[in-house]
C-alpha cells in the first residue's frame, strides 16, 4: 500500500476531502541536481485535494493517513503511459510496413497512433473512475491523533544512550 499523509478539510455525509502535501523524494536522490522534477517540485504549489470515502469517521482538521494499493497504481500507470506510447511504435511501424515508407507518412501513422492511444486513456479513465479498487482509500489518522502519542522531540528520554 503507498501511503500519504493529509488532513481532512471538508466533510459531507459519507465523503471526505483530504488535502495532502506531495512529498518530494529529491533530498536522498542522487540524481537531484540534474533531475527537472526537483525544480517542478520547488516552483509549483504541492498541495492536492482528493476525494475518499470516509470509512474511519474523520472530521475536519484530523490528520489522516491516505492509501491505494501498489497494484492498482501499476496497472493504472501502464495503462495510462504506456499504452499510447505502444500504439504510436505500432502506428508507426505499421505505416512503413503497409503504407509508405516515407517518412513523412511514418510520422503521421505514428501521430495517428498516438492520438489513438489516448483516446483508449481517456475511455480506460473514465470507465473505471468509480472503481474502488483505483480510488484512494482513508487508512487510518495519523499517530499525532492516536490518544496518548507522544511526538520523539516532546517525549521524556528513557536513557542517557550510547556515550
Amino acid at each position: 500500500m503507498i501511503e500519504e499523509q493529509g488532513r481532512v478539510v471538508a466533510v459531507s455525509s459519507d465523503e471526505a476531502w483530504v488535502q495532502t502535501i506531495r512529498q518530494s523524494a529529491c533530498h536522498s536522490c542522487a540524481a537531484r541536481k540534474g533531475c527537472g522534477q526537483r525544480l517542478l517540485s520547488q516552483r509549483h504549489g504541492q498541495a492536492f485535494q482528493i476525494r475518499v470515502a470516509n470509512s474511519i469517521g474523520a472530521q475536519v482538521g484530523d490528520d489522516v493517513v491516505v492509501g491505494i494499493p501498489e497494484t492498482s497504481l501499476l496497472k493504472a500507470s501502464l495503462m495510462l503511459y504506456l499504452a499510447p506510447l505502444l500504439m504510436m511504435v505500432f502506428g508507426a511501424v505499421m505505416m512503413e510496413r503497409w503504407g509508405s515508407a516515407q517518412e513523412g507518412w511514418v510520422i503521421l501513422g505514428g501521430l495517428a497512433g498516438l492520438v489513438a492511444g489516448f483516446l483508449w486513456a481517456r475511455w480506460f479513465s473514465q470507465r473505471y473512475r468509480n472503481d474502488q479498487d483505483f480510488a484512494p482509500q482513508l487508512l487510518r489518522r495519523s499517530a499525532s491523533q492516536v490518544p496518548g502519542w507522544v511526538p520523539l522531540d516532546e517525549a521524556e528520554p528513557t536513557c542517557a544512550g550510547p556515550r
